[in-house]
């Protein structure tokens, strides 16, 4: 039996090796499994947890300590969420779209690649 290296697992084995050499934070998810801080999943299991902690809070009486545990508990992950997505983003940037012919800026059709390159500088 063939193990065929995906693409996906190849770039996850890339991320855990990027994360590990700069001495990476790990989350420790609800199930247990450990991940890399501001992965997808570390990112999901965050907002899981704030979606928890909120309908918990929202049953307790107002001016409960219970209410005010679980009003300090949204905090703290809240702000870890704000982290997680901004290493998320330096782990996983977003990729601007090139533009392409079917551009408006691309419609002539009578200028020639020349004359566009030459127009550019």
């Amino acid at each position: 039996m063939s193990r065929a290296l995906t693409e996906t697992r190849l770039r996850q084995i890339i991320l855990q090796e990027m994360h590990h050499e700069e001495g990476g934070k790990e989350h420790r998810c609800f199930g247990g499994d450990m991940v890399p801080f501001g992965s997808p999943d570390c990112i999901a299991d965050l907002e899981m947890r704030i979606d928890d902690a909120t309908h918990q809070r929202n049953g307790c009486d107002v001016r409960t300590d219970s209410r005010d545990y679980y009003n300090g508990l949204l905090k703290v992950l809240r702000r870890d969420l704000r982290a997680a997505n901004k290493e998320g983003q330096i782990m996983h940037p977003t990729v601007e779209e090139e533009p392409t012919l079917a551009d408006p800026e691309f419609s002539d059709e009578e200028e020639s690649l020349e004359d566009l390159i030459i127009n550019a500088l």
